[in-house]
């Protein structure tokens, strides 16, 4: 796997409260021209997804990105 998004406990009730809950990305970075493609779109598609349910002016969730095996992202 390339790319694990974890979704925490209480999600949706913090997210129905107005509150901006965090999602957990962990990015296998040991290919960091593919790990920055998914890391920048990731959190575009959860924007999108859940935009229609949010307020409005305000992101719907906090995309917290971990990349593992290669934190500097070197070539």
């Amino acid at each position: 796997a390339i790319f694990i998004l974890t979704i925490p406990p209480n999600f949706e009730r913090d997210f129905a409260r107005g509150e901006q809950p965090q999602l957990l990305l962990d990015a296998d970075a040991s290919d960091p021209v593919a790990a920055g493609a998914g890391t920048g779109a990731i959190p575009q598609i959860v924007q999108q997804a859940l935009k229609p349910y949010a307020p409005p002016h305000t992101p719907a969730v906090e995309t917290v990105v971990h990349r593992r095996y290669n934190a500097a992202s070197r070539t």
